[in-house]
């Protein structure tokens, strides 16, 4: 028996298998914590990942917005889509909504997504979420842009009793002189903002709001948009119903146009464009109405119509090279979806007082949402005149970057269009014209120019 003890206090003694007997029984636990630390390191990179992705998902989304009349599925879409992307394609089971507001215009996106874990699924379902809210800052829509920052010169002038009414929309001029903006007599310039990067002259009553100041010049929104391309001549100096005796060529309709709209002498144009081209304006019942349809193309010389023509165009771009637009007497020019490009010398424009004027832009293609777009490159300066006292449908985007935009009527202009915006270098209003540039963009399906509906800064709130 004696000799057994020694042998059991050695025993008893020896620790060597004590770690394995703790390990035994703490390897469950310490297993556990290791796979939790690597559970929790994924779902918060899975996390990080997801909010990255509703972040640029709200960006994307409050972009869309930006058209104005894009619809809340167009939106939740562009969400998705974005989230998707960003998730390099594996969303696994993702849920994303979007919420847009008006006031002020945001767009948020909420997210949740089932993260697969190994280790702390039995405690924890793996559902992370992220939200985003996106904010359109300081962007009214423009409804007028005077791109001339000249400092001697207006780039809105308003005269008389002309009138400019902006609903829904904002008015800029980048003039940078203390006559950025000239509304005097009994003019009105109404709009929701009024914003001018110099000063402006008239009392404050012909402001409706009063214009704020030395306000930041507004880029040039459609800088980026490509010209249609263009390719021979379809047609050379068409002319449709403008009398035995019509003498004067292109070029002399484009330099009376010149001469008497630069001296600011309104409607005298029409009087100087009768004793250019000796065609004294008869009754209207001395003239026998054509009904004439043209077709899309490139039109050389220039097109004029006069006397009674009815003419209706067909959807598509008509490009306008070497000569000008002139639609004069009683004639009446109609289309819909359709956009002109002007090029060239003595390419301009011009709505006699007569006439009729109804177009609409086009709604797909490289002038969808322009009505009128003028070459940037144009070397020779000539003025718009629009002084139509029905052109009432004038639906789209109005671009002269290089020149003038004259208008005189004693009728509404653009007031029965759905949304009208004009970005012109300088734009002129003389006598009783009343200019209306409405906002309604849901109620056609011509887009608005991104830049155009909401030039304001796109910011991440949260």
């Amino acid at each position: 028996m004696q000799a057994w003890q020694p042998a059991r206090r050695r025993f008893l003694a020896n620790q060597c298998g004590n770690v394995v007997l703790t390990f035994t029984i703490l390897s469950p636990a310490v297993i556990l914590s290791v796979g939790a630390a690597v559970d929790f390191s994924y779902l918060s990179l899975q996390k990080s990942n997801l909010q990255q992705a509703v972040d640029a998902a709200a960006i994307a989304a409050v972009r869309e917005l930006r058209l104005a009349n894009t619809s809340r599925s167009n939106i939740l879409a562009v969400a998705k889509n974005s989230v998707v992307a960003n998730l390099n394609g594996k969303p696994g089971n993702v849920s994303v909504n979007a919420v847009t507001s008006s006031d002020p215009l945001t767009v948020t996106v909420s997210a949740t997504q089932t993260v697969k874990l190994n280790f702390m699924n039995k405690f924890y379902d793996g559902q992370i979420s992220a939200n985003a809210v996106a904010e359109i800052v300081g962007g009214s829509p423009i409804c007028l842009l005077g791109l001339d920052e000249a400092v001697a010169k207006p780039a809105i002038t308003l005269q008389r009793s002309a009138r400019i009414t902006g609903n829904g929309c904002a008015i800029y001029s980048n003039a940078t002189g203390s006559k950025s903006l000239v509304s005097y007599d009994s003019a009105l310039m109404r709009a929701d903002f009024i914003c001018t990067s110099g000063g402006y002259t008239g009392a404050v009553s012909n402001y409706q709001p009063r214009p704020m100041t030395d306000c930041p010049n507004v880029p040039d929104p459609l800088i980026s948009r490509a010209a249609p391309p263009i390719g021979n001549c379809t047609e050379s100096f068409k002319r449709i119903d403008m009398g035995i005796k019509f003498k004067a060529d292109f070029s002399t309709i484009s330099r009376a146009i010149k001469r008497e709209t630069l001296s600011e002498s309104g409607k005298n144009t029409s009087n100087a464009l009768t004793n250019t081209t000796s065609h004294s304006l008869l009754p209207r019942s001395s003239f026998t109405a054509s009904h004439v349809t043209l077709k899309p193309g490139v039109y050389c010389g220039g097109l004029a119509i006069g006397g009674a023509a009815e003419v209706t165009l067909e959807p598509g771009i008509y490009v306008i090279k070497n000569g000008p637009l002139f639609v004069n007497d009683y004639a009446s020019l109609k289309g819909q979806h359709v956009g002109f490009y002007f090029t060239g010398t003595g390419s301009t424009l011009y709505f006699g007082p007569h006439t009729s004027i109804s177009l609409t832009a086009p709604t797909s293609g490289e002038m969808a949402g322009l009505l009128f777009f003028e070459n940037r490159n144009q070397t020779k300066l000539l003025p718009y005149a629009i002084l139509s006292d029905d052109a009432r449908v004038l639906e789209g985007t109005i671009y002269f970057p290089r020149n003038r935009l004259f208008v005189d009527a004693d009728s509404p202009i653009a007031d029965q269009s759905a949304y009208t915006a004009i970005v012109a270098r300088r734009v002129d209003l003389f006598a009783g014209p009343h200019l209306v540039l409405n906002t309604n963009y849901d109620q056609t399906d011509v887009p608005v120019p991104d830049g155009i509906a909401r030039n304001g800064k796109i910011i991440l709130k949260e």
